[in-house]
């Protein structure tokens, strides 16, 4: 009879696979597009769908721009939300009623990442072009549109 034989080798996870790295997209969503660094679940699931392509940073620039967010649908990402579940365990953010906030502890690593010019720049780069121009009730229009079809 043969024998299978396995042999057990690493394999790398992508880099926005990584829960460390989601913390950190969540705080910068937080900074740059959120105001009082406050947000809802329905809009950091948004912002992590657009930074996924180019293409999908380009329909949240372009949202920005002209006031309008006239997206269908977008994916709702569970990593995002297991990452959100350890930013809160760790005090990098907090629940509100209505979404998340950065905390102090969240705003000092925030900051650190910011001033590191060699990490997420890419990111970084996108989420400033943006700023506030996505607003939670653009946002509360689409799912509201939602639930009532």
């Amino acid at each position: 009879m043969s024998q299978l034989k396995f042999t057990i080798r690493s394999s790398p996870v992508f880099a926005e696979h990584r829960t460390v790295y989601k913390i950190a997209q969540v705080l910068l969503i937080l900074h740059y597009c959120c105001r009082s660094s406050h947000a809802s679940l329905p809009k950091l699931q948004l912002f992590n769908w657009g930074l996924k392509s180019d293409s999908r940073r380009l329909i949240l620039l372009n949202a920005a721009q002209k006031n309008n967010l006239n997206i269908p649908t977008w994916g709702f990402d569970p990593l995002l939300t297991i990452a959100v579940n350890f930013a809160i365990a760790d005090n990098l953010i907090s629940s509100t009623k209505t979404g998340y906030q950065v905390t102090e502890k969240g705003s000092i690593y925030a900051n650190a990442i910011l001033e590191d010019i060699e990490i997420m720049q890419k990111d970084k780069s996108m989420l400033k072009s943006i700023g506030k121009g996505i607003t939670e009730s653009m946002i509360e229009t689409i799912t509201k549109s939602w639930t009532s079809q």
